[in-house]
């Protein structure tokens, strides 16, 4: 597996926020509720205060993650992964690069 990161454009923003909604909406709509309006001024907030990347495997897209810096410390803000990339160990494998990368 070639798993590989690429930064995210303008461009690349709906295929991050539909698949923010796709992925969150359920949970969130059951603990709170979906307020739309508050979702959207977050979900901008995060993309311009994160790093955006698209995670790929080869050069097929298989989901997205928002990563940013305070201080000494490296935060993954969101990883979302498109529903048939998951349960396959991708998610453990970008955590673990995530974690030996910063170190």
């Amino acid at each position: 597996m070639n798993l590989n990161y690429v930064r995210a454009e303008n461009s690349d923003k709906r295929f991050f926020w539909d698949n923010y909604c796709q992925s969150m909406q359920p949970h969130i709509e059951e603990i709170w509720g979906w307020d739309e309006e508050w979702q959207l001024v977050d979900f901008e907030k995060r993309w311009v205060d994160c790093e955006n990347s698209l995670i790929r495997i080869d050069e097929q897209t298989v989901g997205y993650m928002q990563t940013q810096e305070f201080a000494d410390e490296h935060y993954i803000m969101m990883l979302i992964l498109l529903p048939e990339y998951r349960s396959a160990g991708i998610g453990g494998k970008i955590l673990t690069q995530e974690i030996v990368g910063v170190r």
